[in-house]
């Protein structure tokens, strides 16, 4: 009996020690699976994104990767909706002071029509002078505005270029890893290449009967 249970105990442990192993190579291929980063929609043959970027070669690859990044980067999508917030406040931000301009700017070119129409020389010399003198100080009164709206504008083009950066950035990132992790066999080309030459062979063959 108590052999039986020696023997059974060691076989139990056998079978034990044997699956370890098997248990380990299971878990470092989940772990692998796991790791693997997902291949973007844009770029995954099975899917209807890819479909579509294939079909319709007007879509911006750049901007279907750098949009499916920002819907799993938070750090992204609060710079997207920032810069949103930018878009949408810059028209409250300068159309008070556009609308103010506009009409001052339209008031001093019907104003030169007008006095072009005075007859009198004299007169109309006087009168130039008088509005010149006006729109001199205008513009005095308003160069700190305009100032203001080129380094509004200065800034909307750097935050621009730099957008545009960032999505070349992270969007290559993405790419780089998609080749390393997607790169097709050499094998099928190789196989055509052969069967080309096969074809060459006979073809030279049957030429020089």
């Amino acid at each position: 009996m108590r052999t039986a249970i020696i023997l059974s105990t060691f076989l139990a442990l056998t079978i034990a020690s044997c699956d370890i192993p098997a248990r380990r190579a299971q878990q470092q291929q989940q772990q692998q699976q796991h790791q693997q980063p997902a291949t973007p929609k844009a770029l995954d043959d099975n899917s209807a994104a890819y479909d579509i970027t294939s079909k319709g070669r007007g879509e911006d690859l750049v901007e279907s990767l750098y949009d499916e990044q920002v819907s799993k980067n938070p750090d992204l999508k609060l710079l997207e909706d920032k810069l949103k917030a930018l878009q949408a406040g810059r028209h409250d931000s300068v159309e008070a002071f556009n609308r103010f301009n506009d009409k001052n700017e339209i008031y001093y070119n019907v104003a030169g029509q007008h006095v072009e129409g005075i007859k009198d020389s004299v007169l109309r010399d006087k009168i130039k002078v008088l509005v010149a003198g006006s729109l001199k100080k205008y513009q005095g009164l308003t160069a700190g505005h305009n100032e203001l709206l080129k380094a509004i504008e200065a800034k909307n083009l750097t935050l621009a270029d730099l957008h545009t950066v960032l999505k070349v950035v992270r969007t290559l990132q993405v790419m780089e890893t998609y080749q390393q992790d997607n790169l097709p066999s050499a094998k099928p080309l190789k196989g055509y290449i052969y069967s080309q030459n096969e074809a060459l062979k006979l073809v030279d063959t049957l030429v020089k009967k």
